[in-house]
């Protein structure tokens, strides 16, 4: 699994500047295989989440933290409908 992630990070350095022979040179430098170089690379999103075995029902929230300091909200004006 971290050497796909390994591969693709490294891969991002060179940017669009690498042969084809350097990209299997770098594929085979971390010991990837031609099926896990064409998951790697191509477009679809379950099959490179198998292949690095990540999750794919991640969920996340922000919520906002807890004001400490009562005081300050007392200071906020109150704002009344009329």
């Amino acid at each position: 699994m971290s050497n796909v992630v390994e591969f693709l990070a490294k891969l991002g350095t060179y940017g669009e500047q690498i042969s084809e022979d350097e990209l299997l040179e770098l594929a085979s430098s971390f010991h990837l295989s031609n099926e896990d170089l064409r998951i790697a690379l191509g477009n679809c999103q379950d099959e490179l989440a198998q292949l690095v075995q990540a999750r794919t029902n991640v969920f996340a929230i922000l919520v906002p933290a807890e004001d400490d300091d009562e005081s300050e909200s007392e200071e906020e004006p109150e704002i009344k409908v009329a």
